[in-house]
């Protein structure tokens, strides 16, 4: 399946890389290969990630404290958000 990725799903990955990488380049570095995981996940088993409670027709994918948000179509895959979960007990 093709996945998209959104300009908005990019800037909270960045924003997360860059805030980690001031403590811990593995840190940063291991939340952008969460993100490679996800996205082969998302093009083989688009429908893996469980149904979000709060934002309908989302999907989240849970990888440690991270939340990948996404919506699947008939012909593609959207990532839409990637969130820190530590704290925010509203995620889904």
């Amino acid at each position: 399946m093709n996945v998209q990725v959104s300009d908005r799903a990019i800037e909270d990955l960045l924003a997360i890389a860059e805030r980690l990488s001031d403590f811990s380049i593995s840190g940063a570095l291991a939340v952008v290969d969460s993100y490679d995981r996800v996205l082969e996940q998302l093009r083989d088993f688009p429908l893996s990630g469980q149904a979000s409670p709060v934002a309908v027709g989302m999907r989240v994918i849970r990888s440690g404290v991270y939340r990948f948000l996404y919506f699947v179509s008939e012909d593609r895959v959207v990532l839409a958000r990637v969130l820190d979960g530590r704290g925010q007990h509203d995620l889904p």
